[in-house]
């Protein structure tokens, strides 16, 4: 699996840079998404229809739990 990193603009939320990490099972990714301005980051679960879980979530060097922004469900959407 290659890596790649790209930044996205969301319309409801920050840029933030999305990395996919690991495959889950045979239609669920893992990927890091992190924001570009602070040092928030998430591990969200995707999978092909649209499901998005967040399984970890940062702030700074900090675990944090339900610390799920709205955009992050409109990220899940784009990646449909």
């Amino acid at each position: 699996m290659s890596i790649t990193r790209e930044i996205v603009d969301l319309t409801g939320g920050p840029a933030v840079e999305v990395e996919h990490i690991d495959v889950v099972d045979e239609d669920t990714g893992r990927f890091e998404v992190a924001t570009v301005d602070d040092d928030r980051r998430w591990h969200v679960d995707i999978s092909c229809d649209g499901n998005c879980e967040v399984v970890r979530a940062w702030d700074g060097n900090i675990i944090v739990d339900g610390d799920e922004p709205d955009w992050l469900f409109e990220l899940a959407s784009l990646t449909v």
